[in-house]
């Protein structure tokens, strides 16, 4: 009974978007208005999703042109109306996604990932409405003005909605979600392994080559070889003074680089077909509950 409760709260975040895009059919038709049943085909529909899609991309390339100096000293009151307009069309979205759904629209992360984007949008609007004022020549209103700029790099995050609008972007980002705890236990793991390699190599090679001469360098001559990035260099300097140093970098990067390698790789690859599963078992469950609530309905 509590694999059923733990599969249908997991369900209400990553599955949730393929029931509300059928929200019609679950929907009352004798309580909906037939405004709002217009309105949940409207925002479950292909082509809606499509064009939303493309208004997203198209928005994140004009706020990256925004970021230009020159471009916006030349063209920017163009890029600004543009971008306003992005802006409404986007509160649109949500004020029709949150009539069309109602509460059902906080049921998503993607819902709340998507209000919070577009809230961050009228930080734009006030710094435009405010350029003018007599407070904008207040030096502290400027520099919260500047702040407000680069929270505007914010936004580009958008492009983000479509994960929620791709089942196989869906899919992967739900992976890496539920492949965080183990990965963070592996990064512990190779944490401890680097710690433990830079106190050695500090100890025996620390007077032979100089990114070997203390802790910090030695960690950070750690992280390099874990990268395979010019792994023959200390072995080149070190090997006439001591035969040891092969070693230890044979030992140290079969144990990091590979085995540890390997481990996040099987992490990944294991939660990405338990997340498989788990969505083909939610879609089912979802199309055999929309069929039974068709019969209902064509019994009544």
């Amino acid at each position: 009974m509590s694999s059923d409760n733990s599969e249908q709260s997991g369900s209400a975040s990553t599955g949730f978007k393929r029931t509300m895009m059928n929200s019609a059919i679950l929907v009352d038709r004798k309580t909906a208005t037939p405004l709002r049943l217009f309105a949940l085909n409207l925002v479950g529909s292909q082509k809606f999703t499509v064009a939303m899609l493309i208004l997203i991309v198209c928005n994140t390339a004009t706020t990256a042109i925004l970021s230009e100096p020159n471009t916006y000293a030349s063209s920017g009151w163009y890029l600004v109306i543009l971008d306003f307009a992005f802006q409404g069309i986007f509160v649109a979205e949500m004020v029709l996604k949150i009539y069309a759904w109602r509460r059902l629209f906080v049921y998503s992360g993607w819902n709340i990932l998507d209000m919070l984007l577009v809230l961050f949008g009228f930080v734009d609007w006030i710094r435009f409405l405010s350029s003018t004022a007599t407070l904008a020549k207040s030096l502290q209103f400027m520099q919260m003005l500047r702040f407000f700029r680069v929270i505007r790099v914010i936004r580009s995050l958008r492009i983000l909605r479509s994960i929620a609008l791709f089942r196989t972007l869906q899919m992967l980002v739900s992976t890496l979600l539920r492949s965080l705890p183990a990965m963070a236990a592996v990064g512990v793991l190779l944490g401890m392994v680097m710690y433990i390699s830079s106190v050695i190599s500090t100890a025996l090679y620390g007077n032979d080559y100089p990114r070997f001469g203390s802790i910090g360098s030695s960690l950070m001559m750690c992280f390099q070889l874990l990268t395979l990035d010019d792994a023959f260099t200390p072995y080149d300097v070190i090997a006439p003074t001591s035969s040891s140093i092969g070693v230890f970098l044979v030992a140290y990067i079969v144990i990091a680089a590979l085995v540890i390698n390997q481990m996040l790789i099987a992490i990944i690859m294991n939660n990405l077909e338990e997340t498989q599963n788990q969505m083909l078992v939610r879609e089912k469950k979802a199309a055999q509950k929309r069929k039974a609530l068709r019969v209902q309905r064509a019994q009544r």
